[in-house]
């Protein structure tokens, strides 16, 4: 089943350049957690496989990818960097965001790397239909396959960080931060309770709630300026 989703996922990859034709470049650094010193899979641009409306032309118009990739090394130390951009897509998981995902993970096993990710998500890519949705469990399980390895993961939450993001991968990393008042959920989350009396505000889940696997903080406040 793996194998068959792999190559299903890769189908839609390959479109996705055919499609294209060239790489689109991507512009969008300011928001970077840290300056990647080795960026991943450029060459990879999203396809249209359900012919959705209008989405061809939003993805040909479109500065990059919803996510990037890469290595980063701040004093001293490498990490590979998973990053989403609101700004493309609302930041939603498609085939290429998927597959730029699995691979880091890949990555960062076999060189031996901690994961730290930055997303701010919409969750998964409707457009995509059923080529978004199988990436939850793809990406679940490259998460599940690093920690496997006694490898390090980190995630901060930014504000969004909804849908099949949150409720797939980036809920199963290691150490999990968030945002002052950032909204971290995912649907069927809303619906659980903090104890058996309090229900759960519905438009949104306190990252300190739905960390029922580990440790969950508060980060402060972005800077504009980052030390590398």
């Amino acid at each position: 089943m793996a194998t068959h989703t792999g190559r299903a996922n890769m189908r839609a990859v390959t479109m996705g350049r055919r499609v294209a034709g060239r790489e689109r470049a991507i512009v969008r650094d300011a928001e970077l957690l840290l300056p990647l010193t080795e960026e991943w899979d450029r060459e990879l641009v999203s396809a249209d496989p359900l012919g959705f409306p209008g989405y061809a032309e939003a993805l040909a118009a479109a500065p990059g990818e919803s996510v990037r990739t890469g290595l980063v090394a701040s004093r001293g130390v490498r990490a590979v960097l998973i990053q989403s951009d609101f700004e493309i897509f609302g930041g939603t998981m498609g085939a290429v965001a998927g597959e730029k995902i699995v691979r880091s993970f890949r990555r960062a096993v076999d060189r031996k790397l901690p994961v730290i990710a930055v997303t701010q998500t919409g969750g998964a890519r409707m457009q995509e239909g059923m080529a978004s949705l199988i990436q939850m469990p793809r990406t679940a399980a490259a998460a599940d396959e690093h920690a496997r390895s006694g490898l390090l993961s980190a995630v901060v939450y930014r504000s969004p960080t909804t849908g099949g993001v949150y409720a797939s991968w980036a809920s199963l990393l290691d150490v999990r931060a968030a945002e002052p008042q950032a909204t971290a959920n995912s649907p069927r989350a809303r619906r659980r309770r903090v104890d058996g009396n309090t229900p759960i505000v519905r438009s949104s889940l306190l990252l300190v709630v739905s960390a029922r696997r580990g440790p969950a903080m508060t980060s402060g406040p972005r800077s504009p300026e980052r030390e590398p």
